[in-house]
């Protein structure tokens, strides 16, 4: 999914959506750097693929509490998603955080239209 189907997917979420969905995603990207943990000696740059998860989450997290305060100094959607998305590429991490993404976008009643069509 790129980032602009993300920014898109997170632009449509009401406030409380945003919340919502910022919460699930930041718990799945922490349940991913467990499993990567239990298994970093089999895992080919485990040590930055957690620590790009790491980064992410810290992304995650400060752009919740931009929402939860409602400041209005928090990235702009696309810019968020941009920096997620990169730091997953640039990690090889897709395929977990893209996981982590839908799941949480499923847990506010979002569902990507984009990746059922092209399953």
């Amino acid at each position: 999914m790129s980032h602009a189907q993300m920014a898109s997917e997170f632009s449509k979420l009401a406030d409380n959506e945003k919340i919502q969905f910022l919460c699930r995603l930041g718990t799945g990207l922490t349940v991913i750097y467990r499993v990567l943990y239990a298994d970093k000696s089999s895992v080919p740059n485990a040590s930055q693929k957690m620590r790009a998860l790491n980064e992410i989450c810290h992304k995650v997290f400060g752009q919740l509490g931009h929402s939860v305060m409602n400041a209005g100094d928090g990235y702009s959607n696309e810019a968020f998603a941009e920096s997620l998305s990169s730091l997953a590429a640039e990690n090889e991490i897709v395929a977990e955080f893209s996981s982590a993404w839908e799941s949480a976008m499923a847990s506010v009643g979002k569902k990507n239209d984009s990746l059922s069509a092209s399953s």
